[in-house]
């Protein structure tokens, strides 16, 4: 990722969302692997959730989170020395039915814009 690693705590929050959309997952799933990477075991939802709620509810950041989030920021790619191979990322499923209907309506969409360009073309006399 090779983002800044110059993370004042004021923007702890901010680099927690940040860093959770740079590698496509949840927040909550952020806060799972960071606590399995510090601890070396996962850690279950009901474990998360009093740690989650305090990052939701009153803006404090664990600091294993802190730390792994740091990480992550100074590392080009993440690999076995930020993120441990019993620590894995879920892998986002795309389900083939939306990905079929996502190209459709692109294909809509482009049809859409075709035909609007040359309605404008052809319908409207030149001045």
């Amino acid at each position: 990722m090779g983002l800044s690693s110059s993370i004042s705590p004021d923007r702890d929050i901010e680099a927690v969302s940040e860093t959770a959309s740079l590698l496509s997952i949840s927040e909550f799933q952020l806060f799972k692997t960071a606590y399995c990477a510090w601890y070396g075991r996962n850690a279950g939802d009901t474990r998360m959730e009093p740690f989650f709620a305090d990052f939701m509810f009153r803006d404090i950041v664990p600091h294993w989170v802190r730390h792994f989030v740091r990480r992550l920021r100074d590392a080009d790619e993440p690999d076995d020395s930020v993120i441990p191979p019993a620590c894995t990322l879920p892998r986002r499923k795309i389900d083939p039915k939306a990905r079929r209907r996502g190209w459709f309506l692109l294909a809509g969409f482009a049809v859409f814009i075709l035909l609007f360009c040359l309605m404008l073309v052809y319908w409207i006399p030149p001045a």
